[in-house]
């Protein structure tokens, strides 16, 4: 805070003594220490802070893993879930891959679902890459589809550099477009 004797030196124009001066120098190495002080206390507050949020992180992480040990979708029958997965493909919208990414349990199911992959739909954008789901094994032993459409216009040579389908998933494809 000012002092009285401070405030007066600012409102003139006058000459500071060497009193007058060493007065002021005191009170601005006194605020320098005092800020010092705050800064320091901010960030020793800030550590506990950052300390308060990482436990609190940990926490939510651990209250969704038990949430998902008591989570009811763990007790329906794979019978039902496979059901469940082909009237989620039939939409043409949704790609039956999409639920093998929710757990493994629901990865076995979704691939163990044949129904389910018998209509592919394949968005191709400019910058598409090849998508290497179709190169995997487990995905193709059990992906028999009989139609594989895509929403943009492109050609069956287009698919197969874009794609790198196997035999047995290109041909059906070829029928399908023909």
């Amino acid at each position: 805070m000012e002092q009285t004797g401070q405030v007066e030196y600012i409102l003139t124009n006058e000459a500071l003594s060497n009193i007058q001066r060493q007065e002021i120098q005191g009170s601005i190495d006194t605020l320098k220490a005092d800020k010092d002080h705050i800064n320091s206390e901010i960030r020793r507050i800030h550590v506990t802070l950052q300390g308060l949020l990482s436990q609190r992180d940990a926490k939510d992480l651990q209250i969704k893993k038990l949430e998902g040990m008591i989570s009811r979708l763990k007790d329906f029958p794979n019978e039902l879930l496979s059901k469940v997965f082909e009237e989620y493909a039939m939409g043409m919208e949704h790609p039956p891959w999409i639920l093998g990414h929710i757990c493994s349990s629901w990865r076995m199911v979704a691939l163990a679902t044949p129904r389910a992959w018998s209509n592919v739909v394949v968005h191709f954008s400019e910058s598409f890459s090849t998508y290497s789901i179709f190169d995997r094994e487990k995905v193709l032993h059990n992906l028999h589809p009989s139609i594989i459409s895509s929403q943009n216009s492109v050609s069956t040579s287009d698919v197969r550099a874009r794609l790198g389908l196997k035999a047995l998933a290109l041909a059906r494809l070829e029928r399908a477009l023909a």
